[in-house]
């Protein structure tokens, strides 16, 4: 689970989180046809980095990882990884959107 969102508005996300976000337009997400759409993200180690693990409704796997960035997770400058608090999808949100 993602961890609690700071009073700037970011949530931060560690190796082993899993959140639920609205991925953004990048180059990788428009190729697997996923931007804009909501899905399930969990944060793993790919190679000795952190990566991006895209996944379905039911938990399996949706591709290979990709780079934080092209799921739209940035890094501060403590290199710290974290979400704007917006861009999360609650199960609160998906169903008003329906």
């Amino acid at each position: 689970m993602a961890k609690e969102e700071s009073s700037s508005g970011q949530v931060y996300v560690e190796v082993g989180d899993a959140i639920r976000l609205r991925l953004p337009y990048s180059e990788v997400c428009m190729h697997m046809r996923v931007a804009g759409k909501p899905m399930n993200i969990q944060i793993v180690e790919e190679g000795g980095s952190p990566a991006a693990q895209l996944l379905n409704d039911d938990g399996s796997r949706f591709s290979s990882p990709i780079l934080l960035g092209e799921a739209g997770i940035s890094t501060d400058g403590a290199g710290k990884h974290y979400v704007p608090a917006r861009r999360i999808i609650t199960p609160e949100a998906e169903l008003d959107s329906l």
